[in-house]
């Protein structure tokens, strides 16, 4: 905003509570005052000016700020999905039994032991599906959010 443009919105009421003065602050006969002497508006002008660059970079900093924290967050998230899903999908194999059972001796006794042959086959269901496309899939796309957001918002 150039000191013209600061002038016409400072000569109104509403101009004034655009430009942040509260109602009533500056009184007419006050403003006319400050419209007439230039250097006193300059002031009022660089003062303005100031405020905004505080406010304006304070916002920028707690932005930053505010998304550092969720990235942090997201990036916590993520990795609790993964390692909850992994852990989750990870027996994903049950023993199955077949053939006929035998009686094994023991080594050093009289003892027998029965012995069925087995084998272990995958478990296909939807429970483990729904833990493996939560777990690397929203949990991964999580942590890589939160490490995005946590790179491009520094000192949070």
């Amino acid at each position: 905003m150039t000191l013209e443009q600061f002038r016409t919105e400072f000569a109104t009421e509403p101009g004034r509570r655009r430009l942040g003065y509260a109602p009533d602050a500056e009184r007419q006969d006050r403003v006319d005052r400050i419209l007439a002497d230039e250097h006193h508006l300059q002031q009022i002008f660089q003062q303005w000016q100031g405020r905004r660059e505080k406010a304006h970079a304070f916002e920028k900093t707690e932005r930053r700020r505010t998304w550092g924290w969720v990235g942090v967050g997201l990036l916590f998230a993520g990795l609790t999905l993964a390692v909850t899903g992994a852990n989750l999908v990870a027996e994903h194999e049950h023993r199955v039994s077949d053939g006929p059972c035998y009686e094994r001796p023991h080594l050093y006794s009289d003892r027998t032991t029965t012995v069925c042959p087995a084998h272990t086959e995958p478990t296909y269901d939807g429970y483990r599906a729904a833990w493996s496309v939560l777990g690397w899939g929203a949990g991964g796309g999580m942590t890589v959010a939160g490490l995005v957001l946590i790179v491009r918002h520094p000192r949070f």
